[in-house]
């Protein structure tokens, strides 16, 4: 359908535009600082030729671009909050719903607990319009802290009722239980795939991984990591929020 399934029309490109930008990731080391692991992992070359051993060469490529991605992972949801001065043009999705007073925000209870996150979680899903439930896949995004209070909560129920695990997955009265590291403690979203937008880099993609010396003749060797990011969601009415008062 050309329109939104709710009454807020950001259907328009210039509404939902994901803006990217490149970003980097550097750090430096020297490849003789293996050689006192293992004696396959010594440099290779003449000394004043250091060179990395193949091994070391290719365990740091996929080691940084993982580590790149986790640290992204802030950046997805609290944007500038990460620190980084490359990022701070970046709001995350966080951010940009806090400005957005379309969201359905549910009046907050307080700290999530193990004695009040089942009453949270339901007010959260309550929140969401009946349509969005009905015409989509919902699922409810949570840090990692909360998912695992929700657990304990379930723990101290005679009967669990639907709230097991289905597919592999954790689910709340049927909603899909999502943990992120990057979402804070005491936040929770529930919305659906088809509204947040991501713009980014696989982590399984290599060729923007650069591993140099850092100046001619230089022992010390850099690698550096660019990509392009960003991220927005298309009708702030298709979202609940939870804000811990």
């Amino acid at each position: 359908q050309d329109e939104p399934s709710t009454t807020v029309n950001a259907s328009t490109k210039s509404e939902v535009l994901i803006t990217t930008g490149e970003l980097e990731l550097y750090d430096e080391f020297s490849p003789s600082d293996f050689n006192d692991d293992f004696r396959v992992l010594n440099s290779s070359g003449p000394s004043n030729d250091v060179e990395f051993a193949p091994l070391i060469r290719a365990a740091i490529e996929p080691l940084y671009v993982a580590s790149f991605n986790t640290d992204f992972e802030t950046i997805i949801w609290q944007g500038n909050t990460g620190g980084a001065e490359p990022v701070k043009r970046f709001n995350g999705l966080l951010v940009i719903g806090d400005l957005d007073d379309t969201l359905n925000s549910v009046t907050p209870a307080g700290a999530i607990t193990s004695a009040n996150v089942i009453a949270i979680f339901g007010a959260l899903t309550a929140a969401l319009p009946a349509v969005v439930k009905g015409k989509t896949q919902p699922f409810i995004v949570c840090n990692h802290v909360d998912y695992f209070l929700y657990h304990e909560a379930l723990r101290a129920l005679d009967s669990k009722g639907v709230n097991l695990d289905v597919g592999g997955f954790t689910t709340f009265s049927g909603y899909r239980l999502v943990p992120v590291s990057g979402i804070p403690a005491g936040r929770l979203w529930m919305t659906h795939n088809q509204n947040i937008k991501l713009g980014g880099w696989a982590q399984s993609d290599l060729s923007n991984v650069l591993v140099a010396r850092t100046a001619a003749m230089n022992r010390t060797w850099g690698i550096k990591i660019t990509a392009e990011w960003g991220v927005n969601f298309v009708v702030g009415a298709e979202i609940a929020d939870y804000i811990t008062a």
